[in-house]
């Protein structure tokens, strides 16, 4: 058969190409040393199960539980400040001292009272003990014994009633120093050292707004009530 020069080319290509094949698959056959291959870093974890909390978010608003406007519960003159603007306080702590001088003197004028009231009374008492062994002898008569008697009950009520006056002169005492009602922080105080409150003053104090504990109010889609619900709950 007679060969002609495109065939011969063709020939020569297939061949050419077929050379191609081969060498590509031997160098991919080749295998690749352990030095030339790149390592591959692992990282290892250990699987666990736990809960996935659900956000929800939404516009909300903190508001204190409870704000105090602290108020005095009796006139007088403002002599001592300890409470500073913005400062945390604890319930129970010295926000400031009113003058009270005048109500010292009360409370020693009370004492000094039933320490008087009590002398009378125990002389009452010795009379009508002395009375009513006479009256047994049959010296002294039963309308003297009771009145007396009628005399050491006096006395002794009028020393009860020294002892109200007493708490109630140490309760005044007591309001002139003016306490923090619960914890939080200060707002402006509105008083100064020399100033004269009053226990009818509108004004107050200070205000105090507690931080914790603390509301938060916020708005939620209607559909997820049911799953905040039950958040709740659990």
């Amino acid at each position: 058969m007679k060969t002609t020069p495109f065939q011969t080319l063709a020939a020569h290509g297939r061949q050419a190409f077929g050379g191609f094949l081969t060498l590509q698959i031997a160098m991919s056959a080749a295998p690749m040393k352990a030095d030339d291959m790149a390592a591959v870093p692992v990282t290892t974890i250990k699987a666990t199960s736990e809960e996935l909390n659900r956000v929800i978010n939404g516009i909300g608003t903190v508001s204190p539980i409870q704000s105090v406007t602290v108020r005095p519960r009796i006139d007088g003159q403002v002599t001592e400040i300890s409470l500073a603007e913005g400062q945390m306080v604890e319930s129970g702590s010295v926000l400031l001292k009113l003058d009270d001088r005048e109500l010292v003197a009360s409370l020693a004028s009370a004492r000094a009272k039933r320490a008087q009231d009590e002398a009378q009374l125990s002389n009452a008492r010795t009379e009508a003990q002395r009375y009513a062994t006479l009256a047994e002898k049959g010296v002294a008569s039963a309308s003297t014994l009771e009145q007396k008697t009628s005399s050491s009950q006096q006395y002794a009520a009028a020393v009860q009633s020294d002892d109200a006056l007493i708490k109630s002169a140490q309760t005044q005492l007591g309001f002139a120093t003016v306490l923090a009602p619960i914890s939080g922080r200060t707002g402006f105080k509105q008083v100064d050292i020399g100033s004269v409150v009053s226990a009818s003053s509108t004004d107050g104090i200070v205000t105090i707004t507690q931080m914790d504990p603390i509301a938060v109010s916020f708005v939620a889609p209607g559909d997820r009530f049911g799953e905040i619900r039950d958040a709740l709950k659990n």
